[in-house]
């Protein structure tokens, strides 16, 4: 895992880390993308990546 996600909240999954990873190399602020992935894990916490970013980027714009 990067050192730069080992900070703040715990990323639950890989799902999760790749979507973190995916909506910061697009812009978004880390610690921001983490927190909307986070909340996306906990209602449904067997999302893949794929379901996560687009959930994230509908909330993030």
């Amino acid at each position: 895992m990067p050192p730069h996600l080992l900070t703040g909240e715990k990323v639950e999954s890989e799902a999760a880390l790749e979507a973190v990873m995916a909506l910061a190399a697009l812009g978004f602020k880390e610690a921001q993308a983490r927190a909307v992935v986070l909340d996306l894990l906990r209602q449904n916490p067997k999302a893949k990546a794929q379901e996560l970013i687009k959930e994230a980027l509908k909330r993030l714009r």
